[in-house]
């Protein structure tokens, strides 16, 4: 989304407004190469900037289609992209709907946490029920500085600390999605999901909640992101396009498969048309009809 010369305007406009300095920007910019995530969900994600600071700093063009945050007034748009001609529209609203879902990647910086995100946000906006957002990637978790809230208690404090699950589910700007952090992380993330205490957890948050969205790790870098899979109804995969390798992604599905978890469908962030033969994807008729090249969904 931003090009290399629009990072370099960030990181002058970052160190102009007194948010970082000269030896934080370097230290940022080399993690940006390690782990291919843009600057501006850095600086918000390692806690420099919030959301608004970043809008504020970026040009409108950059900010348009909000990357960071969802106005709830765009859902609808953005729901289309990611339900339109697949495997989950169906299965998420049928007559036995999905209840628990994974949000996967093959590796770091695809946008996993980003479409995680934006599925909950947006079904919770358009669509009614009780929605939840889990922080499962017990490596990196990130999804409460995103939103800005504590890091602890999280889910991990339930199951292994003693506190109540009240005391770990956080609220968001929209009424019926609620938020579970990561909470203190474990030694061993795979022995946890693994765990019967995981079972259990799984079938008392489906109690309270009509869908359960999990952002959890990689795959191909740590063995919990297919570990979770197996516990839950379904899973999606986050492909990055231009960056992620076919082979890579064919070695995370046949990892998700062998642990049995029932893959529906991929998202293919950041494709453009030249793009999408190498995947073997096809657009969608959505995109036909709009001229979308952002967000590609589609049956695996």
């Amino acid at each position: 989304m931003f090009r290399k010369k629009d990072r370099r305007k960030l990181g002058e406009k970052l160190l102009e407004s007194g948010k970082i300095s000269q030896d934080q920007l370097h230290g940022l910019l080399e993690q940006q190469q390690r782990c291919g995530r843009y600057l501006g969900e850095l600086v918000v994600a390692d806690g420099y900037i919030t959301e608004h600071e970043l809008y504020a700093l970026l040009p409108k063009a950059a900010t348009k289609g909000g990357l960071f945050a969802l106005n709830p007034r765009n859902a609808l748009d953005i729901t289309e992209l990611y339900l339109q001609q697949t495997a989950m529209k169906f299965t998420l609203f049928s007559d036995e709907p999905i209840r628990t879902i994974q949000i996967t990647s093959a590796m770091p910086g695809e946008g996993k946490t980003t479409c995680a995100r934006y599925l909950a946000q947006t079904l919770a906006a358009v669509q009614q029920g009780r929605y939840l957002l889990v922080d499962a990637d017990l490596v990196n978790p990130t999804l409460h500085l995103r939103l800005h809230l504590p890091p602890v208690p999280g889910w991990t404090d339930y199951l292994v600390n003693g506190n109540t699950l009240d005391e770990c589910i956080a609220n968001t700007e929209i009424e019926n999605l609620k938020v579970l952090a990561a909470g203190s992380l474990p030694p061993n993330p795979a022995a946890i999901f693994a765990s019967k205490k995981m079972k259990h957890f799984v079938e008392e948050l489906k109690e309270r909640f009509d869908l359960i969205v999990f952002d959890s790790s990689p795959v191909l870098t740590m063995s919990s992101g297919a570990a979770l899979g197996a516990g839950l109804d379904a899973a999606i995969m986050v492909v990055q396009a231009g960056r992620t390798k076919r082979q890579m992604v064919k070695k995370a599905l046949a990892l998700l498969s062998e642990s049995r978890t029932n893959v529906i469908g991929v998202v293919l962030n950041q494709a453009v048309d030249n793009q999408l033969s190498y995947y073997g994807y096809e657009r969608s008729q959505y995109a036909r009809r709009n001229g979308s090249t952002k967000h590609y969904t589609e049956k695996v």
